[in-house]
């Protein structure tokens, strides 16, 4: 392994981390140890919130759990599909019901405030958000028709990407729409490359089947004009994409899970892996990222703490679904 001090673009503000390389032997060789596992928790998407929780999506109400599995907070608020801006204060959700909201919490992590900025007629799902100077954007998946479908005889529901911005996180405005098709567009996150605002995301014909990691850049810093998509996974398998980051001006670096070991099996065979491109999305090395649970892992969040990396993981996330968080070390 190497260890290298690498600048991370966070939500607008540049931050300074210290990162190990995953991939810079071509294995990993590490200490691994489960410091949550919630079993049958049966819950949906899950993110890393602040320096020591997890926010995640159960009976879908947003909940949050101390990074060790003890219960902190039922928020009572209706959620399905959330992310987290960096900041570890604010969570964006969207729900069944149509609506995408904004969460601002305290420093204790109590809620500060719930905002819905969309009601649609439509469904919304995977919402994305990033800070630029004094602005908040965030995206949403809309889809029209059928969702998720898996059988390759049905027509495939149209799904978008709409783009919105807001100065307040009350009020918000439409910006445009980013990427459009009549497949998967799921696991949404916005980043910044630049000057310029990135949307990765996956892209599968047919649920649970085999899908590809894209990236699509807006031009310099016009949000209203979106370049080609690049692809970054090829679709040989069923990969889902945790976290994109840059880890200097020349490199990124690609957290995932995939069921390339265990074709057809989806999440149910999935494993963590981790990618590094060059400046122009590349590939340069991808690597397995060993884990106690073996395989059966759809990764959710990965973080860096005290020289240490915690992945947070559903296992076996159509049967049992218990909400893992793993540390491994060096």
């Amino acid at each position: 392994m190497i260890s290298k001090s690498i600048r991370v673009l966070m939500g607008g503000c540049v931050v300074i981390l210290t990162i190990v390389c995953l991939v810079a032997c071509g294995k990993i060789s590490e200490n691994k140890e489960i410091v949550m596992n919630l079993e049958n928790l049966h819950s949906g998407d899950a993110k890393f919130l602040g320096e020591d929780k997890v926010v995640t999506s159960v009976g879908g109400e947003m909940c949050v759990y101390e990074e060790d599995g003890a219960p902190f907070l039922n928020t009572g608020i209706k959620s399905n599909w959330l992310n987290v801006l960096d900041d570890g204060h604010i969570v964006i959700y969207s729900n069944e019901e149509n609506q995408t909201g904004i969460v601002q919490f305290d420093d204790e992590y109590q809620v500060k405030e719930n905002q819905i900025l969309l009601n649609t007629s439509t469904l919304n799902i995977d919402p994305s958000i990033i800070r630029i100077d004094d602005s908040w954007y965030f995206t949403v998946t809309e889809i029209v028709g059928n969702v998720n479908n898996a059988d390759e005889k049905s027509e495939n529901g149209m799904y978008t990407v709409k783009l919105y911005k807001s100065d307040n996180l009350k009020d918000c405005e439409y910006v445009t729409d980013i990427v459009s098709a009549k497949t998967n567009i799921e696991d949404t996150d916005l980043v910044m490359i630049g000057n310029r605002m990135g949307l990765v995301y996956e892209n599968e014909i047919l649920d649970k089947k085999d899908s590809s990691i894209e990236i699509i850049l807006s031009q310099n810093d016009n949000l209203y004009t979106w370049d080609k998509k690049i692809e970054l996974l090829k679709a040989d398998c069923d990969h889902e994409p945790a976290v994109f980051k840059t880890l200097d001006k020349d490199e990124y670096v690609l957290y995932y899970s995939s069921d390339e070991e265990n074709p057809g099996e989806s999440y149910m065979g999935g494993n963590m892996y981790c990618a590094v491109y060059d400046k122009n999305f590349n590939l340069l090395k991808e690597t397995k990222i060993e884990s106690s649970l073996k395989n059966g892992i759809l990764l959710y969040d990965v973080k860096e703490k005290d020289g240490s990396f915690y992945f947070l993981s559903a296992r076996e996330y159509l049967t049992d679904c218990d909400l893992v968080v793993e540390e491994i070390s060096e």
